[in-house]
């Protein structure tokens, strides 16, 4: 009797998508297979860093927002969950939460994360 898609013969419905392992052999024993996957995750693991927003400077600041840099883009969301962004680059996020010339958007990154992005854009004074 064919299975036809979406309809599993015993078990999970979605076992109908995916072949059967039982008859494969394992790749590596398990502290090997341990190794092997962390070091996956060490070698692709985002880095994680914060948006603040800096009220003038340095009189206030907030966080706003968290991030997660992958190798070619960003995502951000917000620390109220109601705003996410897939943005190109970290700059870009800083770049968002830049409102007007009084709120300057900084990323900091989080503790063990790689090289630091400096304050925002240069302010211009209107004195003189």
């Amino acid at each position: 009797m064919p299975v036809r898609l979406g309809q599993a013969l015993s078990g999970h419905p979605l076992d109908a998508l995916i072949a059967d392992p039982s008859g494969m052999p394992p790749m590596c024993d398990e502290p090997q297979f341990n190794a092997i996957t962390a070091d996956m995750v060490t070698e692709t693991a985002p880095r994680l860093f914060a948006v603040l927003q800096e009220y003038g400077e340095r009189v206030d600041v907030r966080i706003v927002a968290w991030g997660m840099a992958f190798g070619d883009h960003v995502e951000i969301i917000s620390i109220d969950s109601s705003l996410c962004m897939k943005l190109r680059s970290p700059a870009d996020a800083q770049r968002a939460f830049t409102w007007g010339s009084h709120v300057t958007g900084r990323l900091v990154w989080a503790s063990g994360a790689a090289e630091p992005v400096g304050p925002g854009p240069t302010r211009t004074s209107d004195s003189g």
